[in-house]
Parts: C-alpha cells; structure tokens; sequence
C-alpha cells in the first residue's frame, strides 16, 4: 500500500494527558441529556479524549446501554457517585507506540487505550506490514497483558495510508477534507 505523506503529531506529553472526569463519576450528555456512570476512559494518538457512560436506567429489554461520549459533551453530574475495590494500573505503553501480540504475533501502532473501572487495560492497535494486507479488520483491541514493546514512537511521526477508492458520487461525499471530530472548547 503506498503512503501519501507523513504527518507530524501535535506536541503534547501522551502519560500526562489528563482526563476532565473520573472513572465512576456521574455524568450528562449535553446533547442528550442521558445520564450515567464512567466505566472506561480512552484515551486516543491525537488527544482526542471520551468516555464509556453506562446508563443508570435500563432499556426495554432491561439493560444498561453503553455509549461512548467525546469529554467536551459532558456535563459532571456529581463526582465519584460509584466507587470500586480496583485499583487503576498505569499504561504500560504509550499512544504511538509500535507494539506485538504475544499470542498472535501481529505487529501495530497503538491509537487508543482505555482505562475500564475493573482495572483492565486495553489498547486499540492498528495493524500493518503483511498482516494488513490480508486482514479484514485493520485494528483490533487486546488487554495490557498480551502486547510487549517492539519500538518506541521517538519519531512522533505517523504513516497515512492512501485510499484504494474513493467514490465521488456515493452518496454524501463532499468532495474536500473532513475535519477533526474533536470537540472544540
């Protein structure tokens, strides 16, 4: 797959990136107005931050939905209103960082990791090299446990791969670049 260019990440120090909210703090979607509890923070490459809410009412199929809410959506409701026995662990790898499966031996860069009120660590890894080209999926989440360190992300340096097709005429294509979903405050 040929890269297009190389994109330089914004400076910002990834192990100090600070959460505006808690694991187990109460919390509203401005939009939506639903309300719940944190049970993950992630953590994503460019400083994007959101949470998994889990709703403190259940459906009509008497479940708790989840939803995943960008930090600058929220609105805290009252701080630490679940609390747990669980420790939080700290990241034992950085975003950017190129990592391997210990099981399946996929090699990737980390893009996302997430905090779970339980105390598990996981991380969102996008896979590439001849994985990638057979692979359905191009990223994939796996536990703290299961990655070991191959390279350091020193260079702060990402590859954007290029599009195999994009079709002009589908539906709501543009036709000009999209923006950073991230939230502006």
């Amino acid at each position: 797959m040929k890269k297009l260019f190389k994109r330089k990440q914004p400076d910002f120090p990834y192990v100090e990136q600070e959460a505006k909210y808690h694991l187990g703090d109460l919390v509203r979607d401005k939009i939506t107005g639903l309300e719940g509890i944190i049970i993950v923070t992630n953590f994503y490459l460019f400083n994007d931050i959101a949470y998994g809410i889990k709703s403190r009412k259940l459906n009509k199929n008497k479940e708790a939905v989840e939803h995943t809410i960008e930090e600058c959506s929220l609105e805290l409701v009252e701080e630490g209103a679940v609390t747990t026995d669980h420790p939080i662990k700290p990241f034992s790898f950085n975003l950017g960082d190129e990592v391997k499966t210990k099981i399946e031996g996929v090699k990737g860069v980390i893009q996302c990791r997430c905090n779970w009120i339980n105390g598990c660590n996981n991380y969102g890894i996008r896979e590439f090299g001849k994985a990638l080209e057979k692979a359905e999926n191009r990223s994939f989440w796996t536990e703290q446990g299961n990655i070991e360190l191959v390279q350091e992300n020193k260079s702060k340096m990402i590859l954007i791969d290029e599009p195999k097709e994009v079709k002009r005429n589908a539906g709501n294509y543009t036709g000009g670049p999209v923006e950073s979903s991230r939230c502006r405050t």
